[in-house]
């Protein structure tokens, strides 16, 4: 700006000296001198606005990068992380200068206590996660929904339709009787949770990003950990998820940290029930069993298929995709008959698996051979 005004200044004062001249009055030269003065402001303006982002934040310094700067004013994707203070340590800091394997973990005030904290220094099962409380059912430390209680204590809202129990959607509405926006594909009834589609159409729509399958050969599973499924992954020794804090178990915890068979999981809210809860908090005994929708039928009504809150008898539950097939899915979209089965692990078998992935016959073998090799 000062080597603008000072090369104007000096242009003025040679154009005054040949005013008499060029016979210039002194205000076209003013406003000459008032332009210059304008066209320097607006290019400064402009060099300035390039700094920083569409929310007045500086940008990253980063040749042709317009993203936020976040530390050393670059954005993260150019390095501008704050790094563990601990020695030789290149983590991204969490908490306090240090990532999560050196203390970065900002956790829970209680004792024993573990937990990430959401807020006054408490989990959120210790009180924190802003002003919701938790269940007024003793022992409950799921948050409440509404009338102090959580959904799975009758919480939450349900639908105005007489005699029905379900959950609203919208419209003061459940599912069944018109709440919730079906999805955008034609002829399917799911519920659009999606940009309007289902998760199985905004799959194939490139809305959801869907999961790789398990890198084992013909296994249609979702991937969960070092690329296999649950099954492969704890046949494999690959710890997926949670473990039962039972000391020994190696199952997957559920609700509380242990796993079903070690007092896991939602149990039945009937008084003296220790059950597991099926539906509505209460285990099969007590009234949380899904029965089929056919007149007079006690079996089990499934919540997949075509005809759902069937039993597999009256037509509930997938069926087999083969041409003229009724019968029901085991593998593979397949039944048995049409090769809905995994066959055994040991080459050149192609016999059906019955446990661990193998055949009976293969199965003597494996077991012998891993009792050989733990005896050596």
């Amino acid at each position: 700006m000062a080597w603008g005004l000072k090369f104007a200044a000096g242009r003025v004062h040679s154009m005054i000296r040949c005013s008499e001249q060029k016979e210039a009055t002194y205000s076209e030269l003013a406003n000459e001198f008032l332009g210059v003065i304008a066209a320097e402001g607006r290019e400064e303006k402009d060099q300035s606005a390039q700094l920083v982002t569409e929310t007045g934040r500086p940008c990253c310094s980063h040749p042709g990068c317009t993203k936020q700067a976040q530390a050393k004013g670059k954005c993260i994707a150019h390095g501008g992380v704050r790094e563990c203070t601990y020695p030789d340590c290149t983590a991204i800091s969490r908490w306090r200068g240090r990532c999560a394997a050196h203390g970065g973990r900002h956790t829970c005030s209680e004792e024993n206590c573990e937990k990430l904290v959401r807020s006054h220094g408490k989990c959120v099962e210790h009180g924190g996660g802003g002003n919701k409380k938790n269940c007024s059912v003793s022992g409950c430390t799921k948050r409440y929904q509404a009338r102090g209680l959580c959904a799975t204590h009758g919480g939450s809202t349900l639908c105005k339709t007489e005699g029905c129990s379900k959950k609203t959607l919208s419209k003061g509405l459940c599912r069944v009787h018109g709440g919730g926006t079906l999805c955008k594909t034609e002829g399917c009834e799911k519920i659009g949770c999606v940009r309007g589609y289902c998760h199985r159409h905004g799959a194939e729509h490139g809305v959801v990003k869907r999961k790789g399958t398990c890198k084992v050969e013909e296994c249609p599973k979702f991937r969960l950990n070092r690329g296999y499924c649950t099954k492969h992954a704890k046949e494999r020794g690959i710890a997926v998820g949670r473990k039962c804090q039972t000391e020994g178990c190696e199952k997957s915890a559920q609700v509380g940290g242990n796993c079903i068979s070690h007092g896991g999981g939602a149990r039945c809210t009937h008084p003296d029930c220790s059950k597991l809860a099926i539906s509505k908090g209460l285990c099969s005994t007590h009234g949380g069993r899904i029965t089929c929708k056919a007149e007079g039928c006690k079996k089990w009504g499934l919540s997949k298929g075509d005809m759902k809150g069937y039993c597999i008898e009256h037509g509930g539950g997938k069926r087999c995709k083969h041409p003229g097939c009724t019968r029901s899915v085991q593998f593979k979209g397949l039944c048995c008959t049409h090769g809905g089965y995994s066959t055994c692990r040991a080459e050149g078998c192609s016999k059906r698996a019955n446990s661990k992935g193998f055949c009976s016959k293969h199965r003597d073998t494996e077991t012998a051979n891993s009792v050989d090799d733990e005896g050596l």
